[in-house]
């Protein structure tokens, strides 16, 4: 038997989804095994399902083989990364975790532990886009000062097309549409608010989204950033009165209570290279597409 205590890194998941990141060894065919024997309890009380969801202190009981407990099986605290080449990584950021140090906060971040996952002085890499504290999903790294402004200048010019899975509240009337506002963000409290109309200081947002299913009062879309300003899905779907559920920024917080989620149903899924030109030096990626999808909130979809 052993016993963990869950800390803010995975409250508001549900167990199944715990399992498969904490335990990527456990295979799904066993873990459906142990589930069926009973073999995990949350604070005392057998898992039925895998789709409760677990929170910050909550102490969950394992009765399950010993090595599945051995961190060297386990490995959790290795960054997934998805794609390498001799210019770049692409890596699957965990939620909870910053994309970038950040010297007011005492948070992990990904490029402290990424460079000391491989190995590398840390400065070596920098990040190519940002993902927020509480947002999943891949993050485009440069391994050195030249390959990170090759890898800039391709997303300046929107060569790069980077697409997100949500769940959204509320059902859209169209199945697909191309939003246009403008974003301003505050310095002091870094929230931002979204306008119809131009303001001073604010920056235009294009947001694409294509709705991929509908139930329960959920719309899980996909969406592509063609502007890629600061909390930008999060605040422009909140705008147009679809906030992405569980968003404790610009969500409905009873909403959210409503569904027991408590951080944002958002995850960067899927990089896709246009690099048309052959004399470019990234012109090797042109057409080169880099998915890594995760449906563990389709689960809300269906009504409990």
């Amino acid at each position: 038997m052993h016993t963990v205590i869950i800390d803010k890194l995975d409250s508001g998941n549900t167990f199944e989804y715990y399992i498969t990141k904490r335990f990527s060894s456990i295979a799904k065919p066993l873990y459906y095994q142990y589930l069926r024997k009973k073999c995990f309890k949350i604070n005392g009380v057998h898992v039925q399902t895998g789709k409760e969801i677990i929170f910050e202190n909550d102490q969950i009981t394992f009765y399950i083989d010993d090595k599945y407990f051995d961190k060297s099986v386990q490995k959790t605290s290795l960054i997934p990364i998805v794609y390498e080449d001799q210019k770049l990584l692409v890596v699957d950021k965990p939620e909870g975790i910053l994309s970038h140090p950040d010297g007011s906060l005492h948070e992990s971040d990904l490029l402290t532990m990424l460079s000391k996952q491989k190995n590398v002085p840390i400065g070596t890499y920098s990040l190519v886009n940002r993902l927020d504290f509480n947002t999943s999903g891949l993050l485009l790294v440069g391994k050195d000062i030249h390959s990170t402004q090759e890898l800039n200048d391709a997303a300046y010019k929107n060569l790069i097309h980077k697409y997100y899975h949500c769940l959204a509240v509320g059902y859209f009337d169209k199945p697909n549409a191309e939003l246009h506002a403008y974003l301003l963000k505050d310095e002091v409290s870094a929230l931002v608010r979204v306008s119809a109309t131009m303001l001073p200081k604010a920056q235009e947002i294009i947001t694409r989204y294509t709705v991929i299913k509908e139930g329960n009062g959920l719309s899980w879309l996909e969406v592509e950033l063609i502007t890629g300003k600061t909390h930008q899905i999060r605040a422009h779907l909140a705008f147009v009165d679809h906030p992405v559920l569980g968003d404790p920024l610009y969500g409905n917080e009873g909403i959210n209570k409503r569904y027991g989620l408590l951080k944002q149903a958002l995850r960067s899924y899927k990089l896709v290279f246009m690099i048309p030109d052959p004399l470019s030096p990234l012109a090797y990626l042109n057409g080169k597409v880099i998915e890594n999808d995760d449906v563990s909130w389709l689960q809300y979809l269906k009504k409990n």
